[in-house]
């Protein structure tokens, strides 16, 4: 037999891009987008007799405990520094994230949100000269509405962005093109699944 060696080592040469994370409160701030209680985008009311078949308990509050979410103002111990952080966001933003269902794909928030970068690119050009911005979307179905949706919104449109999709059922060589450079000027929008 032979004795063990240690293990192999791969480098992959490249480089990585600059990543800004936003996060819904973010998005929301943004885009002055706001999800009301009769949103399409807003958690559902409990049924009336949907506490009496749980033992009594209501709907699901923060982190997902048990029991109805308190609002921002009365919030408990447990959540202080959340809620702390929270308070930098505007009272809509507040509400809108106490009402929002993130089960559901908002597409008119990431259009909003999309339409936003674009404009801000008009008034301050990403410092490299290209940027990305990359989407993740559960499937092939949600990927092409958001395309379509995308190339619909005259905003978005008129700024010619480069959109492309990204998911494992695509070609080799239309996956590559995910990896090319955008026409100077140009914002390139990656629509993608975790391939």
């Amino acid at each position: 037999p032979r004795p063990l060696q240690g293990p192999s080592i791969v480098s992959i040469p490249g480089f990585t891009y600059p990543v800004t994370e936003k996060y819904l409160e973010d998005v929301l701030e943004l885009t002055h987008f706001t999800i009301g209680r009769s949103s399409k985008y807003a958690k559902k009311a409990p049924a009336k007799d949907a506490s009496a078949h749980k033992g009594g308990r209501g709907p699901k509050g923060k982190g997902g405990k048990p029991g109805t979410r308190a609002s921002w103002e009365d919030a408990g111990d447990q959540d202080e520094d959340v809620d702390q952080a929270l308070l930098q966001y505007s009272q809509t933003t507040r509400e809108s994230l106490d009402c929002v269902d993130e089960s559901i794909i908002n597409y008119e928030l990431v259009e909003k949100l999309v339409a936003h970068l674009l404009r801000r690119d008009d008034q301050e050009p990403p410092k490299s000269g290209a940027s990305a911005v990359l989407i993740f979307l559960p499937g092939t179905g949600e990927i092409a509405k958001m395309k379509r949706q995308l190339e619909a919104n005259p905003a978005i449109a008129q700024r010619k962005p480069t959109i492309l999709q990204l998911h494992g059922s695509l070609p080799a060589q239309e996956q590559a093109k995910v990896f090319l450079r955008p026409p100077n000027g140009r914002r390139k929008i990656v629509l993608s699944t975790n391939v």
